[in-house]
């Protein structure tokens, strides 16, 4: 199956700089990742 996956760069502090969030709607589910790759690698784990 094929999800969408919006990208958010964390900016509050929560985590070091250059993480992002990956949110995947469709799932209801969030996780996150150093750099894009890494939170889109987190999203398709």
């Amino acid at each position: 199956m094929t999800y969408g996956i919006l990208f958010e760069k964390i900016q509050n502090g929560e985590l070091p700089s250059g993480f992002y969030y990956a949110h995947i709607p469709a799932l209801g589910l969030t996780t996150h990742g150093q750099g894009i790759e890494g939170a889109r690698a987190a999203a398709e784990a």
